[in-house]
């Protein structure tokens, strides 16, 4: 009996801090980077890449996703507006990628 119960304790505190993790202003999601059409995946340091790409990212590279918003149009792996603000390994500062090279999103708040 003690057991089930401590095991039921732990299961719900895993469950509360996942929930509360996800919805969080400040948190950030997992994502990994990937070009169907090469090598790798263009990183600016606005949305839109109005100053052009600042950095070309590997495939397969980790990528946390803070937040999205919508700009210029960009055609990677499909078409889309939507770009995501976040953290990629060996990058330092936050960088916006199109959401066409984003596998794995999931929901993050409007930047």
């Amino acid at each position: 009996m003690v057991r089930k119960i401590t095991a039921t304790k732990t299961t719900l505190a895993v469950i509360l801090i996942v929930a509360a993790m996800s919805i969080l202003p400040g948190s950030a999601s997992a994502a990994w980077l990937h070009n169907q059409k090469g090598s790798y995946v263009p990183a600016c340091g606005a949305a839109g890449c109005p100053y052009g790409t600042n950095y070309m990212v590997r495939n397969g590279t980790y990528f946390a996703m803070s937040c999205w918003t919508n700009s210029s149009w960009r055609y990677g792996n499909y078409w889309t507006n939507r770009w995501f603000q976040g953290y990629v390994s060996g990058i330092q500062g936050k960088v916006f990628i199109p959401a066409s090279y984003v596998y794995y999103q999931t929901a993050v708040r409007y930047c």
